[in-house]
C-alpha cells in the first residue's frame, strides 16, 4: 500500500499584503495563502484517487502538528509514510508552519523539533520522500546546507526549490542521504560580490520548473 500525506500551514490567513524585499529566499509580496493550499490540496488528492493512490492531508498550525498527523495516517493505515509533502512559506534554508520552523539548528539533537523528526524519520518507508513545497529553501548558501542536512537526519530523500515559488516552481530538486547538492549556488538568486542578495521567481524558462498542481517529479529531477 503507498501512503501519501499533504500538509499546509492553515495560519496565512491575512489578505494580500507587502512581503520581504527577497533578502533572505523569501517572497516578495505576500497573499493569504491557506485556502489556496486547501484548495489545491482537494484537487491532488481527486488526481489521486484517480489513479488508484489515496491522499491524506489536512491544514496545520506547526510543525508538531505536521507530523503527528502524519504518525496518525500511518497508525491508521498500518505502512509506513511514501511521501511527505508540506505546503507553506520559507526561504534560503528554511521552512515555517506557523510560529515554527524547520531549519538547520531544528535539526540538531535537543532541539523542540527533535523527538517528532524521529518520529517522522521512523515512519518513512525505505523509498519515501519528504517534499518541502516552499520558496528557496534549498537556495542560496543557506539552503544548500541545509538540503543535505535534512536529508541525513530524516535518512531519506528529500525535494525542495531554490526559487520563490507559486503557481510555478522552478528550481526543482532532490536529494538522497549522504548526497550533496549539484546546483549552483547563483540558481533562483541574484548575487552581488559573489554573494546571493535577493531570490528570483519562478518562471517558464527558468531551469527544472514544474506546475503547482504537478504528483509527482519529473524524472531526473
Amino acid at each position: 500500500m503507498t501512503l501519501r500525506v499533504v500538509v499546509w500551514d492553515k495560519t496565512d490567513l491575512g489578505r494580500f499584503r507587502p512581503g520581504h524585499d527577497g533578502s533572505g529566499g523569501t517572497a516578495r509580496v505576500r497573499l493569504g495563502l491557506s485556502p489556496a493550499w486547501w484548495f489545491g490540496a482537494r484537487i491532488h488528492a481527486v488526481a489521486r484517487r484517480l489513479e488508484g493512490t489515496d491522499l491524506m492531508s489536512r491544514g496545520v498550525a506547526s510543525w508538531q502538528e505536521a507530523i503527528q498527523f502524519a504518525v496518525a495516517c500511518t497508525s491508521a493505515a498500518q505502512t509506513p509514510l511514501t511521501e511527505l509533502q508540506v505546503w507553506g512559506h520559507g526561504g534560503w534554508g528554511f521552512m515555517d508552519l506557523g510560529p515554527t520552523r524547520l531549519d538547520r539548528a531544528a535539526l540538531a539533537d535537543g532541539s523542540t523539533l527533535a523527538g517528532p523528526l524521529d518520529l517522522l524519520r521512523d515512519l518513512l518507508a525505505d523509498d519515501a520522500q519528504v517534499w518541502l513545497r516552499c520558496c528557496s529553501a534549498f537556495g542560496g548558501r543557506a539552503g544548500r546546507a541545509f538540503a543535505p542536512a535534512l536529508a541525513r537526519r530524516l535518512d531519506a530523500r528529500v525535494v525542495g526549490h531554490t526559487y520563490v515559488i507559486g503557481a510555478l516552481q522552478s528550481g526543482t530538486h532532490s536529494l538522497e542521504a549522504g548526497a550533496y547538492p549539484d546546483w549552483p549556488l547563483e540558481e533562483g538568486v541574484e548575487l552581488e560580490g559573489g554573494e546571493p542578495v535577493r531570490a528570483k521567481g519562478s518562471g517558464p524558462r527558468e531551469p527544472r520548473t514544474i506546475g503547482c498542481l504537478r504528483l509527482d517529479l519529473p524524472p531526473g529531477f
